[in-house]
């Protein structure tokens, strides 16, 4: 019997756990005891899949970028221009983090007409000035982020934008 639960954390997971009647709930053994209720747990296939589509729109424009990371966790893509301080720009990348997947996208923090395209819908995933978080796969916000990602690499690779550096 219980008298309640409390929230903890069990390998990853946010789980409920039951507190015994008349004992204390507190450590791993009560949790074995009584076992944990898992409430939610990030799904690892979906962000997997997330990112593969993810990446996947950034694999159209690798053969006129430069590939700085590619792991089965993190892709980047940097530009062709380098920059005074000898460095490329870097374009965009897809991360998967511990609770969602992220696209960045610099066009979108460089660029005021880049920014301009930006859907309600997918506005609602922005968090910063040029990432996009994902936990599950949505192909319609996709191919909202491909074409502003076609947009972005139109601007981003133009004289007309470097010329201003």
């Amino acid at each position: 019997m219980t008298t309640g639960t409390f929230w903890g954390r069990y390998r990853g997971a946010i789980v409920l756990i039951p507190k015994p009647a008349g004992g204390d709930a507190c450590g791993p053994s009560s949790m074995f005891r009584f076992g944990p209720i898992v409430i939610s747990m990030p799904k690892q296939k979906e962000f997997e899949t997330t990112f593969a589509k993810l990446k996947e729109i950034l694999q159209k424009f690798e053969s006129k970028l430069v590939v700085v990371a590619n792991t089965p966790t993190y892709y980047a893509l940097e530009t062709t221009h380098v920059m005074k301080n000898k460095k490329r720009v870097y374009f965009a990348g897809v991360k998967i983090g511990k609770g969602y997947v992220s696209y960045h996208l610099m066009p979108v923090y460089a660029c005021a007409e880049v920014r301009e395209k930006i859907s309600p819908e997918l506005k609602k995933r922005m968090q910063g000035k040029s990432c996009f978080n994902f936990s599950t796969p949505d192909e319609e916000l996709f191919r909202q982020l491909a074409k502003l990602t076609k947009v972005g690499f139109k601007r981003f690779t133009s004289k007309d934008f470097y010329s201003q550096f």
